[in-house]
């Protein structure tokens, strides 16, 4: 059912999109699977945050990762791709980008977190910090 979901998530239609990432973040919550295969789901969900141009999907591909990522602490996953379109994401895809590389624990993605502590929200300020002592890195 997972892969499914995946592979639904490339459709032309914006409300499927959005259905089928709600749909693997309660699958990814409740659910299980092997690692080998979360890391596909991760990889996969990084790829579609990165070409997805809808605001609203990007805050449910956003949420779902970062669902993921808090259940599955330390997940290996191209995260410095997510990191990369940190600056593209609206306020709501990016609390929750945030959040997911955070629980990453890949203390080499500290320095992409650094500059959202001075972000002009304090929401994401405080994120940002929650995701730096999830990486084990002291706030400078």
């Amino acid at each position: 059912m997972i892969v499914e979901r995946i592979k639904e998530l490339e459709s032309s239609d914006r409300q499927f999109r959005i259905r089928c990432a709600e749909e693997l973040g309660d699958l990814l919550e409740y659910g299980t699977a092997p690692v080998s295969e979360l890391e596909i789901v991760a990889g996969s969900l990084i790829n579609a945050i990165c070409r997805e141009a809808d605001s609203e999907s990007r805050e449910v591909l956003t949420n779902t990762l970062a669902i993921l990522a808090s259940r599955n602490i330390g997940l290996k996953a191209p995260w410095e791709r997510l990191a990369a379109v940190l600056p593209q994401l609206d306020k709501g895809s990016l609390e929750n980008a945030l959040c997911a590389i955070g629980f990453s624990r890949d203390r080499n993605l500290a320095k992409f977190l650094g500059e959202y502590q001075r972000h002009s929200d304090e929401a994401v300020r405080g994120v940002a910090g929650n995701a730096l002592l999830e990486l084990n890195v002291t706030k400078q």
